[in-house]
């Protein structure tokens, strides 16, 4: 069973054994999301170290990005792919990029959260509060029939590496309800 194996490789953290997955299944591209997952999770690691793994980490977090990207190449529909990527250019602020991201990933799963709780939050950073808002605000309006099969497709991965963010319709519900009472101090 494929997530067993890859979760029994990610949980040991051995990247070699992770690129050895991918390298025997080029084809597969959640192979290339575990990876990128795994290296997030190395990246994190080095960080935690201190100064002196800087690089090292920068390094880890670039080949997750790769790999991210491999896996859109490979399925330009995965949700997860396309959320962690989104992500990532929000760190860099690169916002046009987010958004394109996320927006692309609405044309084919309009009913998910996810993707409007990361525009929300993009929108926050950027400091358009109005428009961050109004995303958080559509969060609250889904019923769990609507939701169900996005989280289904979202917690296949999201064990492994990401606890930030909510991996139920409640959870994404209070989330937003807190940071819309937030933005409204403001």
């Amino acid at each position: 069973n494929h997530e067993k194996i890859t979760n029994i490789l990610f949980n040991i953290g051995n990247l070699n054994l992770i690129d050895l997955l991918v390298e025997n299944y080029p084809e597969d591209y959640r192979n290339y999301i575990i990876r990128g997952d795994a290296y997030i999770k190395n990246a994190m690691i080095q960080q935690k170290i201190g100064f002196f793994m800087k690089s090292s980490a920068e390094a880890s977090f670039k080949k997750a990005k790769e790999c991210y990207k491999k896996a859109l190449e490979l399925n330009n529909r995965d949700i997860y792919a396309l959320g962690i990527l989104s992500f990532m250019y929000g760190e860099e602020n690169e916002y046009d990029k987010a958004k394109e991201l996320l927006n692309r990933g609405l044309e084919f799963a309009p009913n998910n959260p996810l993707l409007y709780l990361a525009l929300g939050e993009m929108y926050d950073r950027k400091e358009e509060y109005n428009t961050a808002i109004v995303y958080y605000k559509r969060v609250l309006e889904f019923t769990e029939d609507e939701v169900e099969k996005d989280f289904e497709h979202m917690n296949q991965y999201y064990h492994t590496l990401v606890e930030y963010f909510p991996n139920s319709l409640e959870e994404a519900r209070e989330e937003a309800k807190k940071i819309i009472k937030k933005l409204k101090v403001k």
